[in-house]
């Protein structure tokens, strides 16, 4: 079986440049998805927020295009 990679709320906040309390609202307004909870630890799948920074990344070229 695979072992489960989670990366925690305060490692995931610095990677984003961001304070954890900003990491919370994200979730609260579906910037980020809800972080997987695994025995009262709570964490997101890798995978997961690299779709999200793609998509932060696509819906900001998108934008530039359109204002440009």
């Amino acid at each position: 079986m695979k072992p489960i990679i989670l990366i925690r709320p305060r490692v995931l906040a610095g990677q984003l440049g961001i304070g954890r309390s900003t990491l919370w609202r994200w979730v609260q307004q579906g910037i980020l998805p809800r972080p997987i909870r695994i025995g009262g630890i709570a964490g997101w799948r890798p995978e997961d927020i690299e779709a999200v920074i793609e998509q932060l990344r696509e819906n900001r070229k998108a934008k530039s295009i359109v204002a440009g």
